[in-house]
């Protein structure tokens, strides 16, 4: 029978210490696992709230365009009817230049949206970088957005 030397130099108070150590180990990993988790899931919800912010801004200004795109149609039918020079064609002209006048009022209604909606994306972008980073605002001429712009 063997003796080994290094278990005779072993006590209780070593193996305590190892077994809190990888105690302790473990906990800090699941720790970290947690954290880089919550962070993960609260970037995706940053850039989602960002990208439905981007687009209800796209839809509006889309919207816009249309509307001044359908009244130029209109127009163009009433110019195209009108060099006809067709009698009958009168009602139809009227009707086509009283839609291109209401297109144009709809457009500017949604221009007066789609900038509302510029400045209130702007002034919340801005309220969430300031919020995100307040030191790095004292300390960089630049300003601090971890969204893309």
């Amino acid at each position: 029978m063997e003796i080994d030397p290094m278990e005779l130099t072993k006590d209780e108070k070593d193996e305590a210490k190892g077994k809190a150590k990888s105690i302790l180990n473990a906990m800090v990993a699941v720790t970290i696992a947690l954290l880089a988790t919550f962070l993960g899931v609260c970037r995706i919800k940053d850039d989602n709230i960002y990208h439905a912010m981007q687009q209800a801004k796209l839809t509006r200004w889309t919207t816009e365009h249309s509307k001044g795109i359908e009244a130029k149609v209109y127009d163009t039918a009433a110019t195209q009817l009108d060099l006809t020079g067709s009698p009958k064609a009168a009602a139809i002209i009227a009707d086509y230049r009283k839609q291109s006048k209401k297109e144009l009022s709809d457009r500017d209604d949604w221009q007066e949206k789609a900038e509302l909606a510029d400045r209130d994306c702007d002034e919340l972008n801005y309220r969430h970088d300031q919020s995100i980073c307040p030191t790095l605002r004292s300390q960089s001429p630049f300003r601090c957005s971890p969204l893309p712009l």
